[in-house]
């Protein structure tokens, strides 16, 4: 009986520990990817460059699409709050959208294999479980959020070297 009580409380844990990696994800991925490229000044710069724009076409698109987000969200913070505003859209996923711009951007960057890339992928994951599960996002919504960050992770870093090539 005791034992079982443990295994409920751990399994209770390690759920509401990878809820958290998705509820943070893009911050854990913009935290992630900074110090990875930390000495790499202009791959830094472009990554933030990519990011910001990536942000604003997220907000451009979901008044567009005007999808809608599932009803009766469940709050992961006490102090989360949910408001009828402009940000009601949920097409497609920003965190989604985010973390796989940054995954993908810094997949091609390094170039190789590198075990952060890993823990990366693993954010990725939660980012869009947590979303669902918690009601935040529909699985299209996600699923556009994360194929339009890899597009963009991708381009971003195409355009760059192709410029780079050229200076």
């Amino acid at each position: 009986m005791a034992v079982e009580g443990i295994y409920e409380e751990l399994t209770l844990e390690l759920n509401e520990f990878f809820y958290s990696l998705g509820f943070f994800g893009e911050v854990i991925m913009v935290l992630l990817t900074t110090g990875l490229l930390f000495n790499r000044g202009i791959d830094l710069t472009v990554y933030y460059i990519g990011l910001v724009f990536s942000q604003l076409l997220n907000r451009l698109l979901k008044p567009v699409f005007k999808g809608a987000r599932p009803s009766n969200p469940i709050k992961f913070l006490a102090s989360e709050h949910f408001t009828k505003n402009s940000n009601a859209y949920g097409m497609p996923s920003g965190h989604s959208q985010s973390v796989f711009y940054s995954l993908t951007y810094l997949y091609f960057v390094l170039g190789k294999f590198n075990p952060w890339l890993c823990f990366a992928s693993v954010i990725g994951f939660a980012t869009i479980i947590e979303r669902w599960i918690h009601h935040n996002h529909t699985i299209l919504q996600l699923f556009a959020g994360a194929v339009l960050g890899s597009i963009l992770g991708y381009s971003v870093f195409y355009l760059h070297a192709k410029i780079k090539n050229y200076l």
